[in-house]
Order: structure tokens, then C-alpha cells, then sequence
């Protein structure tokens, strides 16, 4: 039941309209903390809830002893795989171990994730000279969630594994980037780091990445500026008209100038000028 109202009043938010930056950020930072209130209060192992806007696994695990072992979680856009150990809070077991997985279905075509300003950190940190590249957010945004609160720092990574928003060609020029969604400054919306993250391996249809904490996570893909076809031609044309008139400029010069050492004609002067007078007067 509190699952439900929990995912109803998501939908709602998630409905009307496009979500402010800032309203990303404290919706995602509820649902996280919801999560870790509710997980306790299941009594089945493994729950699973679906909406119009979000779809949450669950799993749970109670006893005298902590849980140890691999769990996986997964759905059709994403997959978290972690450790038991890890979502347990070294020697405070309460008795009981959390973990979810929520998926927000339609929050990858929001503005506030996918304007410039929620790429900032990511082009501040881009090397000087490099070539220039646009972000767009590539898979769905996820929450990995564990009834242990202390998830910054983590001994163990976290492996999650994105499907692509749609397929891509692999030679294609781009990029892809695992990220997480940080609430930034005071003063200053949401935006997406690398911090903690790092790609580990990719392809036409999925992207793994490995995270070294918890939060809310997703792919973004960096496209290169792509010359226009009919600009590249005309410019190639261009060129070689140019490199056609100076060859010809070339040869002509050459000729000539071929033709002149051939003479022998000397050219007497019948007044001496100015510049000869100077020169025999030295």
C-alpha cells in the first residue's frame, strides 16, 4: 500500500509538465529516501510495482544474520547487480537488508535533465583544444536504492547496465558517458557528474558502467559535429579549383621565365638613368 501511494504521487508530478531542474532533484532525492522507509515494511522477498511513469524492484532479505551473496535486479531497460554486503550498514544490522531499483519511464525527455546547464560539469572538465561535442541523455534515469545509508563511498562497486534509448550504429562517432544526477550548490540546479563512475563496456544496444556509489544513475551520449555533405563537396571542389589555378599559374611562370634566360638581347640605354649615375658614383 505504501508502495503504491509512494509511485502514484510520482505519476502525478511526473504528468502535466516538464519538471523544473530543481523539482528533478527533490523528486529524485524523495523517492530515494521513500525507498529506504518502505523497503522494511514489505514482507515478500522479491516485490515488483509498475505505473504509467515508473516501474520499482524490490528485494528483501531478514534474519539474524546479514545477507552475503550477488543479488541481481532487473527489467527491460536496466539491471543493478550488487552485493548483499554492500546494502547492509557494517555493525548496525537491523535485522533486515533493502534493496531497489526504480526506473522512471519518461524522465529521459524532460528538458531540465537533458539542457545545457545539466551538463556543465561535463564540458567545465572537458580538456582544452578537444573537439566540441553535444550531450543528450541515451537511456532511462534510474535509482539504486539500499536500506544502508552510508552508499558514497563504497568498499564493493555497483554494476548497472543501461539499454539504449535505440540502437546505434557502432561506427558511429560518439561516446557514451555513465553518469549520476548531483543536486549541485546552493543557488545552482541539478546536473550530471562522472564522479565515481566509469564505463565498462559498450555497444550497440547497451552500456555497463561501475559505480563506486549509490544515487540515481543514467547514460548520456556525446555526439561530434557532423559536416554537411553538400558543404563538404563544395568545399572539396573549392579547393581543387584553387590548387588547379595556382598549378596552372605555376607552369606559365615557369615558362616564361624560361623564355627570358633563352634571350640574348642587350638593352643599351641611350641616357644613363639616375640609378646609374648612383652606382658610378660610387
Amino acid at each position: 500500500m505504501l508502495l503504491e501511494t509512494l509511485f502514484t504521487a510520482t505519476d502525478k508530478i511526473l504528468s502535466p509538465s516538464d519538471l523544473g531542474n530543481r523539482d528533478v532533484s527533490g523528486l529524485l532525492g524523495a523517492v530515494e529516501d521513500a525507498m529506504r522507509l518502505i523497503g522494511p515494511q514489505l514482507t515478500k522477498n522479491e516485490t515488483r510495482m509498475e505505473t504509467e511513469h515508473t516501474e520499482a524492484n524490490l528485494a528483501i532479505r531478514r534474519g539474524k544474520t546479514p545477507p552475503t551473496g550477488l543479488l541481481s535486479l532487473t527489467n527491460e531497460d536496466a539491471s543493478l547487480d550488487i552485493r548483499w554486503e554492500t546494502a547492509t550498514k557494517k555493525g548496525q544490522y537491523p535485522g533486515y537488508t533493502s534493496v531497489a531499483l526504480v526506473t522512471y519511464k519518461t524522465l529521459e525527455s524532460s528538458d531540465s535533465v537533458n539542457a545545457s546547464g545539466s551538463f556543465r560539469n561535463l564540458t567545465a572538465s572537458r580538456e582544452p583544444g578537444s573537439e566540441t561535442r553535444s550531450y543528450q541523455v541515451f537511456s532511462k534515469v534510474v535509482s539504486a536504492v539500499v536500506s544502508n545509508p552510508s552508499t558514497q563511498n563504497l568498499e564493493s562497486p555497483v554494476t548497472l547496465t543501461f539499454r539504449h534509448l535505440q540502437e546505434r550504429d557502432p561506427s558511429t562517432k560518439a561516446k557514451y558517458t555513465c553518469v549520476y544526477w548531483t543536486a549541485g550548490s546552493e543557488g545552482h540546479g541539478g546536473m550530471w557528474s562522472t564522479h565515481g563512475c566509469t564505463l565498462d563496456s559498450s555497444n550497440a544496444t547497451h552500456t555497463v558502467c561501475v559505480c563506486s556509489h549509490l544515487g540515481s544513475f543514467a547514460v548520456l551520449i556525446s555526439l561530434y559535429p557532423k559536416n554537411d555533405p553538400v558543404e563538404l563537396m563544395l568545399r572539396t571542389r573549392l579547393g581543387l579549383s584553387i590548387s588547379l589555378v595556382c598549378l596552372a599559374a605555376c607552369v606559365l611562370t615557369f615558362h616564361f621565365c624560361r623564355s627570358i634566360q633563352g634571350r640574348r638581347t642587350t638593352i643599351v640605354p641611350r641616357e644613363e638613368s639616375p640609378i646609374c649615375e648612383i652606382i658610378a658614383g660610387t
